[in-house]
């Protein structure tokens, strides 16, 4: 009987021999290999059309600093801009609260400064996901494409505050659900009113505040596109 070296040599040897055989008689090897192969065309797979997730994976970013100047518009100026509106108490936001303790150094405006922060930030993060989606990034968004004028750039600028604002509306949603352990209807008792209530008076204020600057934002931004 022979051993397993031997066995495992004599395969070795049977398949390098195959494999030279393979490479000078290609046709013999391969004759139950159909012809026609049905294979999708290289202009077909070049001009494919990409998915909806290479919107975030792979986004095409004409202009470098647009993001981060959108980031600003919707993290910074908007909810400051929330909290002088706020300033005579009229309304006050739950997200606005002091996170800062008292000091005579610090006035409360400066107190209040974390708390927009962060709440800029879940904004900002929110508005750059719209973006993202509707591809406001690209030149024909801040009208450097084809098609002038400012019809495309607010289109765009509209879309990309409606998939915003659904993602605000589902970041709310998911706040109630972890504040009371469940999901609220309104009119299961006045608390859970006034709680809903309050979570839409303070999304509306959001939706207002950002649209106004980011629509004002971005047809300044179209503007100098196209005065070059």
């Amino acid at each position: 009987m022979k051993s397993k070296y031997e066995i495992t040599l004599f395969v070795f040897i049977f398949c390098i021999v195959r494999q030279a055989e393979c490479f000078y008689h290609v046709p013999e090897c391969f004759h139950h290999v159909p012809t026609s192969i049905p294979l999708r065309s290289p202009s077909l797979l070049l001009h494919s059309k990409p998915s909806p997730i290479s919107r975030f994976t792979n986004p095409t970013i004409d202009d470098l600093g647009l993001p981060l100047a959108d980031a600003l518009i919707a993290g910074v100026v908007a909810p400051v801009s929330q909290v002088f509106i706020c300033a005579n108490r009229a309304y006050s936001p739950t997200w606005l609260i002091a996170t800062l303790p008292p000091s005579t150094t610090l006035n409360r405006a400066f107190r209040l400064f974390p708390a927009t922060l962060s709440h800029g930030a879940v904004l900002a993060i929110l508005w750059t996901l719209g973006c993202l989606a509707s591809k406001n990034y690209e030149k024909e968004a801040f009208g450097g494409g084809e098609v002038e004028g400012y019809g495309e750039p607010l289109k765009r600028t509209l879309q990309a505050g409606s998939v915003a604002t659904a993602l605000l509306i589902l970041a709310t949603q998911a706040d109630l659900f972890f504040e009371f352990g469940r999901w609220v209807q309104p009119g299961e008792s006045g608390e859970i009113d006034f709680r809903i209530l309050t979570a839409f008076a303070e999304g509306l204020l959001d939706v207002g505040v950002e649209a106004v600057w980011l629509v004002f934002w971005r047809v300044y931004r179209t503007s100098i596109t196209t005065r070059k």
